[in-house]
């Protein structure tokens, strides 16, 4: 409940749109983009010649196969590692029966990558050609001891090169295309050893059809376990190896699929992440990696059944020993007092074992939406840890700062590993923390979650959400779309799953929610409204089919939370607060979080107003009272409407003060409903009625038989209604309005009065009145819009209202 809310585009919201909406909104603009998403067929890979070394590569590959040379594959042990082993050793063992070595670091013992104890263990089998997958990019020393026991190294990895390396044979790194934006730039590992064998088979003059259309199922499992972007290239191949699972290519995998009791026929991208992959993974973490690559390449059935029991079997004590280590990290969190001054977690311990601290520090930066190191110390005082970050800070860039610190790291920009001499343990956390500091800033932490797009509950319908499976296989980059769904009424609820720690609803007849691990929330939902940020699936159950809200956060009505649905436009971005229940304490509570920021306020109640501007004094409070112009130069970038505007006209004028072209404004809405009562009665002094200007024209006629100039009369009207004398605008008013329709007229500051004739009060004849009474019609207009749950309509509104009066 704690999370920012962010939509990034104004969107149709229309049901016969919703994918093209989507895709647009997700960067894909083209109708060639957009079908080549939408079909995702194999003859849309790119060409593995773009890769500047391929020839090269493909050219020493098949001289290694024609004259029988020893070839050995050198792989990692995480599943992108295992796949892109056993992806190239199956390969060229069925196009040209060759059968290659492979080398599986210990994680233990070796750690990631190359390393030269292994390579005086392969330079004793004689090996003349090595093809590095999802490792050494950067292991210049290792390339350059393989050269000298005369082996050739063909580098193919994935991550972020630190520098050129020239000691290897070849390198093939989607880094390394020349185009950023090339359709294959954020290949997995094993993604790029499926481009070499595409490249083989071209060569060959073959069909892709023959062996790589049953060998990609190992793509898919590696690259989604991998968590690589599911968009371009990588959607291909992993939409394609999850259709060709069933085709029994990889028996190993099939089996081990069965006996997680899984439908062969319908795999997705969600169940090799969170159900599939973790057991190929457990070998590497707490065994050998080894085991899950025979999984992978042996054709004998039990044997295929042997391990996939062993693996499954021994996942299980990965979760026991996880549960245990995220405990301990837990208590480390709860017994240090910095984490919040910190701005990171970094912690250490003996017990921890280095092949499961990175997935607890995963889980860390769930609970605490901050970056995350857990490193693993052994008897010789090194640690072996793994990081994880939140999506504002790059963590490979931020390690790099640091990297006088370590014995050596790598990785990505959302993770990354590390080793470290434990003497140095205190340098590298001070220096990670300043880092940290240095890039990131306190909203930064505050956890968002993009939304799609905003619905209407009326318009879900089963057509709508099958619509969407159209955008499967889900995962990085190309998640399941987001809704967000204001003003749901809650009924039937109830708690469910054996520890109650979930939740189900009832929203119509048709529609029902499922929230987990949010059973906590029960008594505060039931027949409430709320607003949820939730996925839309089919629940298939008996034979029947019904459309279920998979919720994934709530906001009760009423809320006064520091955190809001985000409306980001290309012009402004506006944090909607509209619903909270007590605006002052969120107003001090925002002033109090963002007090590094420059803040501008606009409010209507000038006693109030005047409170804050001595309790705030570095903090800009305007109204319209205040009668000097607002100016972008104080360096605004947080404008609040602690009070609601009195129209459009009016709120573009406001935004406009603030408004730069170099820089968007940031616009926080924290008015309720309660605001158009008090602006009605703003209005309304400002505003008289036929009645108020009658009883001011007889109270006008007794006080000119006094004799007295129109100064004296003007204070004895403000003493007698006791009206403030900046709000004595209603008496100019009303002077106004009577000379205009002829009942008055002023000289030397007398009033005098003329003869009324028949139309004694025929205000039409009066510009000030007419104009006056325009402005409750434009802020009943203004409420319309205000108050819509779609502010992009308002945002659209706004920019119309502009460009209408530019054009006149």
């Amino acid at each position: 409940m704690n999370k920012f809310w962010e939509l990034t585009d104004w969107t149709t919201n229309n049901s016969d749109n919703i994918l093209n909406d989507i895709l647009e909104i997700r960067g894909l603009k083209t109708a060639e983009e957009k079908q080549i998403f939408l079909e995702s067929d194999l003859d849309y890979l790119s060409d593995p010649f773009d890769f500047k070394d391929m020839e090269k590569t493909i050219i020493r590959i098949k001289k290694a196969v024609e004259n029988e040379e020893n070839i050995m594959i050198y792989g990692d042990y995480d599943v992108d590692g295992i796949t892109s082993t056993a992806l190239f050793y199956l390969y060229l063992k069925k196009r040209f029966g060759v059968k290659v070595k492979y080398y599986l670091p210990d994680r233990q013992k070796e750690g990631y990558g190359l390393n030269k104890e292994a390579f005086k263990k392969i330079y004793k089998q004689n090996i003349d050609l090595l093809i590095t997958v999802d490792c050494g990019i950067n292991a210049v020393k290792e390339i350059e001891l393989a050269n000298s026991f005369g082996i050739d190294v063909i580098i193919t990895d994935h991550h972020t090169p630190e520098k050129e390396n020239t000691l290897a044979y070849t390198v093939i790194n989607p880094h390394l295309l020349e185009q950023n934006n090339h359709f294959a730039r954020n290949l997995s590992g094993v993604g790029v050893a499926y481009k070499i064998c595409q490249a083989l088979e071209i060569n060959e003059g073959c069909s892709m059809k023959e062996i790589l259309t049953g060998l990609i199922p190992l793509a898919a499992l590696g690259t989604v376990a991998d968590i690589a972007k599911l968009t371009n290239e990588n959607r291909i191949l992993v939409k394609h190896g999850l259709k060709n699972i069933k085709l029994n290519y990889i028996p190993g995998l099939n089996r081990l699929i069965e006996k997680l009791k899984l439908n062969i026929n319908e795999i997705s991208a969600g169940q090799i992440g969170y159900i599939i992959a973790p057991p190929l993974n457990a070998a590497g973490r707490i065994d050998s990696a080894e085991k899950a690559l025979e999984l992978l390449i042996t054709e004998d059935q039990k044997k295929a059944d042997k391990i996939a029991e062993y693996l499954i079997n021994i996942n299980k004590k990965r979760q026991k020993k996880e549960k245990k280590i995220y405990q301990q990290a837990l208590q480390k969190i709860e017994k240090s007092s910095d984490i919040c001054e910190e701005r990171a977690i970094i912690l250490a311990d003996r017990r921890w074992h280095s092949g499961i601290v990175g997935i607890v520090a995963s889980k860390l930066v769930e609970e605490y939406n901050l970056p995350v190191i857990l490193i693993a110390v052994d008897k010789d005082g090194v640690g072996k840890g793994s990081g994880r970050s939140i999506p504002a800070l790059n963590l490979f860039n931020t390690l790099n700062s640091c990297r006088d610190d370590l014995i050596n790291f790598g990785g990505h920009y959302g993770a990354a590993g590390l080793t470290i001499n434990m003497d140095s343990f205190q340098n590298f956390k001070n220096d990670f923390i300043s880092a940290t500091k240095e890039e990131l800033n306190k909203q930064d932490f505050v956890p968002k979650i993009k939304a799609d797009m905003m619905l209407d509950i009326n318009d879900i319908t089963k057509k709508f959400v099958k619509k969407l499976d159209k955008l499967r296989p889900f995962g990085v980059a190309n998640p399941s779309p987001k809704f967000l769904i204001k003003n749901i009424k809650v009924s039937n609820c109830f708690k469910i799953g054996k520890e109650k720690k979930h939740l189900k609803f009832n929203i119509n007849s048709k529609i029902s929610a499922i929230a987990f691990n949010m059973g906590y929330l029960a008594e505060q939902i039931q027949n409430n409204r709320i607003d949820t940020l939730c996925q839309l699936e089919i629940n298939r159950w008996q034979g029947r089919e019904n459309i279920q809200l998979k919720i994934i956060d709530v906001k009760i009505s009423n809320y006064s939370s520091l955190t809001a649905a985000v409306f980001n436009s290309k012009r402004m971005k506006i944090f909607d607060y509209r619903k909270n229940n007590n605006k002052l304490l969120l107003l001090e509570n925002f002033i109090d979080f963002y007090q590094d920021e420059n803040i501008s306020v606009y409010i209507n109640n000038q006693k109030l107003k005047h409170k804050l501007i001595e309790k705030y004094k570095d903090i800009y409070f305007f109204s319209d009272a205040d009668n000097r112009k607002i100016s972008r130069k104080n360096f605004i970038n947080k404008l609040i409407f602690f009070s609601l505007p009195f129209s459009l006209e009016h709120f573009s004028e406001i935004l406009h003060s603030f408004t730069s072209k170099d820089e968007k404004l940031e616009v926080v809405f924290m008015f309720s409903k309660k605001d158009i009562a008090l602006n009605k009665r703003l209005i309304s002094i400002n505003c008289p009625d036929r009645n108020n200007i009658s009883e001011f024209y007889i109270f006008l006629k007794k006080e000119q038989y006094k004799n007295e100039d129109l100064n004296s009369i003007k204070n004895s009207y403000i003493n007698k209604n006791n009206i403030s004398k900046k709000s004595a605008d209603i008496f100019e008013n009303n002077i106004k309005i009577l000379k205009q329709i002829g009942l008055i007229k002023i000289n030397n500051s007398t009033v005098f009065f003329t003869d009324p004739g028949k139309n004694k009060l025929d205000l039409s004849n009066s510009i000030r009145y007419n104009k006056l009474s325009r402005q409750m019609e434009k802020f009943d207009d203004f409420v319309s819009a205000a108050y819509k749950d779609n502010l992009f309509d308002l945002i659209d509104l706004i920019k119309n209202f502009e460009e209408e009066n530019d054009e006149s």
